[in-house]
């Protein structure tokens, strides 16, 4: 459905999965094995920053916003 046709509606399209969703869903186990294990520490004083995450996903292939990354992880997006 297009955006004119949604507008019209007044139904809007049901997004179930933001980007950093969909990447995780992409990774393979290995991958999100890593990733999971780090999360809980990304952002923290002694972790890991979003900067740096973002950057190695990057070099894999997953392109993510870091305001986008950080979003999901707070449980403040569109998956939670």
């Amino acid at each position: 459905m297009s955006l004119k046709d949604q507008i019209a509606s007044n139904q809007p399209s049901v997004i179930k999965q933001c980007v950093v969703g969909k990447m995780l869903t992409a990774m393979t186990d290995e991958d999100l094995e890593a990733f999971n294990s780090i999360a809980p520490r990304i952002g923290q004083e002694a972790g890991y920053t979003y900067t740096w995450v973002r950057a190695v996903l990057a070099k894999e292939g997953f392109q993510v916003a870091e305001n986008v990354l950080r979003r999901h992880l707070k449980g403040q997006c569109v998956c939670r």
